[in-house]
Parts: C-alpha cells; structure tokens; sequence
C-alpha cells in the first residue's frame, strides 16, 4: 500500500491562473517543436508507417516526444521502461535519451504492433539496447531487472494505478514517472461523463494516487493530453 499524506477533504480553490492567459495553440505549438527540434526522418517513417498499418491514431506528438526526452536526461536515466509501445514512435524519443549503454524495456500488447516497434528501434542510430515485451504488461514486468530510472505510463488506462504502483516500487531515488492522457480527455474532474468513463476514473484514481504518495514529489505538465509527472524521493 502507498504512504499517503493527509489532506483536507475539501480546500478554497484559489486562483489558478489569475492572469487568465491562455497562449498556447496549434502555432505556438508547432513553433516550439521547430524551436527545439522536430522530429527526424526515422520518426517520421514510424508515424507514418503506423498509419499506413492502420494502428489506432494515438501516438504522441513530438513536442510530447521532446518533454518526454527532457524527462530521461534529467534523470540521468540508463534503464527505462515504457508500458505501451503502440508502433515505436515514443520508444525511440526515449532511447535516443539515455545515457550510452542505456537498456529500454517496452511492452505492447498487440503482436503487429510490437513486431513493428522492434523492427523499427533495432534499426536506431546510434544503436540502443531495447527488448519488446508481448502481452498483457502486469504478467511481463516481473522479468525487469530493477531499479528503473524511468518510467513511462501509456496503455490500457484501468491499469494505470497498478501501473503507478509497480512504478513507484521499482524506480530508484530520482527517476522518474510520466503518465499521459492524464487529463483524461478532458474529463479528470467528472470522470462519470467521459466516453470511457472506466478509464477516466482509473486516470483520476492514478493523478490523486501519485498526487498523495510521500513516495514521489509531483506535478502535472499541461501538455495537450495532461502528463502527469513524479520524482521518487
């Protein structure tokens, strides 16, 4: 069971934003991922392909890919882990960040989709040392040796506080743990009327989970989906 902090059952909601700005769009967007590096042809060929197989349209962007970059350098990471591959794309922002002699471990539960990944990291320059798990992740990640330095959380969301949990036991002080979707499509704080209500409440359960545990110092990086990010302590 994770150490909770006590918290109030209710709180004055303050201001958030008292400026009320709200700069950031499709060209802001599209001008810091140029700023900070868009992606290369690699990259591009595995979003592509991905589409072209007909993979659901769910990777993410590569301004998400540089955040997700930063995050493996500022854990001077050498091992990580990402639970939820899908074609590759945010496999390879990860690798090309660790440090040399870095071991990424990536499990995806569709057999077409993590043949793909693999064939495409294996093909990364400069090489990296990935291993593609097949199947239901909470069956596979016993065989990770750990600790961990990061830790990236993107599949099946009804499995994200279990996901969180196995996180927070196997990174080492410092690493990381980043879990996307985290506004849960919009609906973080009425889960009852998302599309998949299951999952949104799974998303809210995971945010308040790592929100509440002493374990990690955390936060929320409003990207376009909501990254929710922790540092274990």
């Amino acid at each position: 069971m994770s150490e909770q902090v006590p918290r109030p059952k209710s709180r004055p909601p303050g201001p958030v934003n008292p400026k009320g700005a709200r700069y950031f769009d499709a060209s802001m967007e599209e001008f810091c991922v140029g700023c900070f590096g868009p992606e290369d042809a690699h990259l591009t060929t595995i979003r592509e392909g991905s589409k072209a197989l007909g993979f659901p349209p769910i990777a993410i962007t590569p301004m998400d890919g540089q955040v997700l970059s930063t995050l493996v350098v500022a854990a001077n990471a050498r091992r990580a882990v990402e639970i939820g591959t899908l074609g590759g794309y945010s496999a390879l922002w990860i690798a090309r960040a660790l440090q040399p002699g870095g071991v990424l471990d990536c499990f995806e539960i569709d057999v077409d989709r993590a043949q793909f990944a693999l064939e495409h990291l294996t093909k990364a320059v400069p090489p990296i040392t990935v291993a593609v798990h097949i199947g239901p992740a909470l069956d596979h990640l016993r065989h990770v040796l750990t600790p961990v330095d990061f830790v990236f959380i993107d599949a099946d969301k009804e499995n994200y506080p279990n996901y969180l949990e196995w996180a927070a036991k196997s990174l080492r002080s410092g690493g990381i743990v980043a879990l996307d979707n985290a506004f849960a499509w919009g609906h973080l704080r009425e889960p009852d009327k998302a599309p998949r209500p299951a999952e949104a409440h799974a998303i809210r359960q995971a945010v308040e989970q790592l929100a509440n545990d002493k374990r990690f110092r955390a936060s929320m990086i409003p990207t376009n989906e909501g990254l929710a990010v922790g540092v274990r302590v």
